[in-house]
């Protein structure tokens, strides 16, 4: 196994999420200019909490859904994924290329438009044209009807002209397919470089591994601060609470990637490193690999975007470049020669996502690791249950039974039995 630099567990990136595992709900829009009214970007960061007593950054994150059961099938084959109940939601996603009429919502703190995602209990969440998801609580809301305008994704000139307004003059934005980037003009370059080969590098793999990603709808952002300080000012004006040294996060909720610059090399090397793990995240749950509003568990997500820390799936060409993510080797050597200890790790991880809290580089390396196997060893199998998981309904939580069983009914085995199979092929990869 090829030695690496470590990456403290304290500097690697964090990510934002308004549920769990969100994917991408998949619409299929138009895009380019629209008559409909430009939502208004400031309110987006805005936390409606008058009557709550959850801290901004919890508000979205924790929904009073209608608690109503759920049915979960998986047919013989395994090919099959049905829910009797979206748990709360009542707005389905809409697949076919049709034309979507703008939702305007009016409410006590201005108006907002866009396109219907669900309707919970205590809030409504509303899809904008730049991607981001609009939380508004449904007690300020007064009038919500349908225009006659279609739905359309802001255009990338539109977009750019808002993030100049947004960012000043000591940032330069700049648009390649399918980023836009907002960075300091000298550095800009470098991040643009990064981030695309990242791109280039998701493609490869959803091609050669049968993963069936879709087109991105949504111009991605990624804002690159010039210092912690700037980075941290954004982050409270969106209301995101980070954990100390966090070099940068994805937001599912403004479909944003956020970081900053470090003067010191090595820290500037290693941003470069982590950062690659929100990069996947964002490009995962736009090209439909993972999907918005679904709880099917963490250890698809976080060993899918585990993947994108190293150098082999960080770069275009994987050749001649290791596979090993440099933050998880000292955790994997602590326990890859404890199979009892890997067996629980892997039961557990599927079950549940207590391990993510209890013990993070655990639940991150074994995540990796069972990620890593499955998508090499059994590539059509790893395909089918990250298409399956991603077309679970709007709003679904799978319960951790359901999880198990849906686990061993797509690849044939138990989740402690791959210990072994994991165990094997780790030791032969560099």
């Amino acid at each position: 196994m090829q030695s690496h630099r470590k990456i403290p567990w304290s500097l690697i990136a964090c990510i934002v999420m308004v549920a769990s595992t969100w994917g991408v709900v998949q619409y299929k829009l138009k895009v380019g200019e629209s008559n409909s009214p430009t939502p208004n970007s400031n309110l987006l960061a805005e936390s409606f909490n008058a009557d709550s007593n959850l801290p901004p950054s919890e508000q979205f994150v924790k929904l009073r859904s209608d608690p109503r059961s759920d049915q979960f099938d998986i047919d013989s084959a395994g090919a099959t994924i049905r829910s009797e109940d979206a748990k709360g939601a009542n707005i389905e996603p809409v697949a076919d290329t049709v034309a979507l009429p703008t939702t305007e919502i009016a409410t006590t703190y201005g108006t907002f438009y866009g396109l219907p995602m669900a309707r919970f209990s205590d809030q409504y969440w509303l899809l904008r044209n730049d991607g981001a998801i609009q939380s508004i609580p449904n007690d300020i809301i007064q009038t919500e009807r349908s225009m006659p305008v279609d739905f359309r994704v802001i255009s990338v000139d539109q977009l750019m002209t808002d993030l100049r307004d947004e960012f000043g003059n000591h940032y330069l934005v700049h648009h390649q397919k399918p980023y836009v980037f907002v960075a300091k003009s000298e550095h800009m370059g470098q991040w643009a470089a990064r981030f695309r080969a990242l791109y280039e590098s998701m493609r490869r793999v959803c091609m050669t591994k049968g993963l069936s990603g879709t087109d991105i709808e949504f111009p991605l952002v990624a804002i690159v601060f010039g210092s912690k300080d700037e980075f941290l000012r954004y982050a409270s004006r969106a209301n995101v609470a980070l954990p100390d040294n966090c070099v940068g996060y994805y937001s599912q909720r403004d479909n944003r990637i956020a970081l900053y610059e470090d003067d010191s090399e090595a820290t500037a090397q290693d941003t470069l490193d982590t950062i690659s793990h929100e990069s996947a995240h964002q490009l995962a749950f736009n090209m439909g690999l993972h999907r918005r509003c679904v709880s099917s568990g963490l250890w698809l997500p976080e060993g899918f975007a585990t993947l994108f820390e190293s150098p082999a799936f960080s770069n275009i060409s994987r050749e001649g470049r290791s596979s090993w993510p440099a933050a998880r080797i000292e955790t994997w050597r602590k326990i890859h020669g404890d199979r009892e200890k890997l067996a629980e790790a892997l039961d557990s991880i599927v079950r549940n996502d207590n391990l993510f809290t209890h013990d993070p580089d655990l639940a991150y390396t074994v995540s990796w690791a069972l990620t890593y196997h499955l998508m090499e060893k059994e590539p059509r199998r790893f395909a089918d249950y990250v298409h399956q998981t991603g077309q679970l309904p709007l709003g679904h939580e799978l319960a951790s039974i359901d999880r198990w069983h849906h686990f061993r009914s797509v690849f044939g085995r138990e989740p402690a039995q791959y210990a072994p199979l994991i165990q094997k092929h780790l030791s032969g990869i560099r």
